[in-house]
């Protein structure tokens, strides 16, 4: 289990490098496309010929939202947070917010935004970058502080995020209208456009869709299987970071005596879960 900090502390985690870095890239670059499309839009040799003009107004206008969007974006995301024993401070463009830990009410992930969001009542939020360094660290960090602070919330069962769904029908509906139509074309070979969903539709069936948690033991069901796990069984329960084509957290369940895993990805509330999974763990454990 995660060690336990010392009553008094203070930790400071920021964005990589390789983040930074990114967007200063994003924003050089399109401004360097800008200002090249606005310079060829002005040359003479080309003034006589309408079409190539506005193909250049519309660049410049495509590399001026690109620019604005990693604008926007920079400004919006923390630089860094501080995390010590009374609560968390976030730094970012915009301002510096403060959230003490009794204050924090809800706990969400935004895989659209690439963070997690520690929100209180007030409407006050703090972001924590999927992109920190030491993000590991962080969310194991702030999932005892918040136990600690008693605001472990507790719902029992946990299912599959809807855009989960949402994301392998669309893969199914696509590949399989350009199979039918080719086949409807007399191009027989389009078939094989149905080879591309099969790797999709076998996690759609295989992967855990619903987590039952008990004191005892924790339950998890896909389309096909049901397995459950006696808690004196599990060595560990950890939150992970993203993994690159895993677009959240996910949760590794691992169990004594096997090299055995279980992960549960794209799962609505997986804070939640984790939280609510390691306090029965803790519980089931001998003392």
């Amino acid at each position: 289990m995660q060690p336990i900090p010392p009553d008094s502390f203070r930790e400071t985690y920021g964005l990589t490098r390789g983040t930074k870095a990114m967007f200063i890239f994003g924003v050089v670059f399109f401004s360097v496309g800008l200002l090249a499309s606005i310079a060829l839009y002005f040359t003479p040799k080309l003034s006589d010929n309408s079409a190539p003009r506005w193909t250049w107004i519309a660049c410049a206008a495509c590399y001026a939202l690109f620019v604005l969007f990693c604008a926007a974006t920079s400004k919006m995301r923390n630089d860094h947070v501080d995390v010590t024993e009374e609560g968390i401070t976030s730094h970012a463009a915009k301002g510096t917010t403060t959230l003490q830990w009794a204050e924090i009410a809800e706990v969400a992930e935004s895989t659209q935004r690439g963070c997690l969001m520690l929100k209180a009542n007030d409407g006050r939020k703090i972001r924590l970058e999927f992109q920190f360094e030491n993000f590991g660290n962080l969310l194991d960090l702030v999932s005892l502080q918040l136990a600690a602070h008693g605001s472990n919330a507790k719902q029992g069962i946990y299912r599959k995020h809807i855009g989960f769904h949402i994301m392998h029908l669309l893969l199914l509906a696509f590949f399989g209208s350009l199979a039918a139509w080719s086949c409807m074309h007399g191009l027989y070979w389009g078939a094989a456009f149905l080879l591309f969903p099969l790797l999709s539709l076998k996690s759609a069936i295989t992967e855990p869709l619903k987590v039952e948690l008990h004191p005892n033991r924790i339950r998890i069901s896909s389309l096909i299987k049901r397995r459950t796990i006696e808690m004196n069984t599990i060595r560990d329960i950890r939150l992970h970071p993203p993994l690159h084509g895993k677009g959240g957290l996910f949760i590794e369940i691992s169990e004594r005596g096997s090299d055995q895993t279980t992960k549960l990805f794209f799962f609505t509330g997986v804070f939640q879960l984790y939280q609510e999974a390691r306090d029965h763990l803790e519980l089931a454990l001998p003392n």
